[in-house]
C-alpha cells in the first residue's frame, strides 16, 4: 500500500510540474470577467493553492513543495486582491475580499475533506485527483496573475507619499 501511494504521490507531483511549466493564457479569457469577477475567481484559485500546500505538509510530508505551492497561493490572493482594488474597492476592501475568497475555498475543500469515508483510500484519490484538476485550471491564469501584480505594484508605487506633502 505504501509504494502504491509514493507512486501515485509522485505521479501527481510530476503532473502539477507539467501543468505549472506549460500552463496557457487565452486573452479571451481575460475579456469574458470584469475585474471583481477576476479577482473572485483568482482569490478562490489561492485557496486551491493553499489547501494543496496544507496537503503536501500534513499528509505527504513533503515540505518543499507544500512550501511551493503556499508561495502560488500567496501570489494568486495578491492577483485577486490587484483586481479587486482596479475594478473600485478600496485597498482595504481589496483585501479583505482576496483573503475571504481563499479562506472559503479552503474551506470547502476541507468540507469535502471531512465527508469522505474514514479509510476509503479511493474516495481521497479522487478528491486530491479534483483538487489538481483545479490546480491545472487555475495555471491557465497564470499570465494574469504575473500581469495583475505588476499593475498593482506600479499603482501603488505611483501614489504620492506623506513626505511629499
Amino acid at each position: 500500500m505504501k509504494n502504491y501511494k509514493k507512486s501515485y504521490l509522485n505521479e501527481m507531483l510530476l503532473i502539477l510540474l507539467m501543468m505549472i511549466s506549460t500552463g496557457s493564457f487565452s486573452k479571451e479569457k481575460g475579456d469574458e470577467l470584469d475585474l471583481y469577477d477576476l479577482g473572485s475567481e483568482l482569490s478562490r484559485c489561492a485557496g486551491d493553492y493553499e489547501f494543496a500546500s496544507m496537503v503536501h505538509k500534513v499528509v505527504i510530508k513533503d515540505n518543499a513543495m507544500a512550501k511551493l505551492l503556499h508561495e502560488h497561493a500567496n501570489g494568486w490572493q495578491t492577483a485577486g486582491m490587484a483586481n479587486y482594488y482596479f475594478s473600485g474597492l478600496t485597498r482595504e476592501a481589496s483585501q479583505v475580499s482576496a483573503e475571504s475568497g481563499k479562506e472559503t475555498k479552503i474551506t470547502q475543500w476541507l468540507s469535502e475533506l471531512e465527508s469522505l469515508e474514514k479509510g476509503n483510500t479511493e474516495e481521497v484519490l479522487t478528491l486530491t485527483g479534483a483538487m489538481w484538476e483545479k490546480i491545472g485550471q487555475c495555471n491557465t491564469w497564470d499570465a494574469v496573475v504575473v500581469d495583475s501584480r505588476k499593475r498593482l505594484k506600479k499603482a501603488w508605487l505611483s501614489r504620492p507619499k506623506v513626505e511629499d506633502f
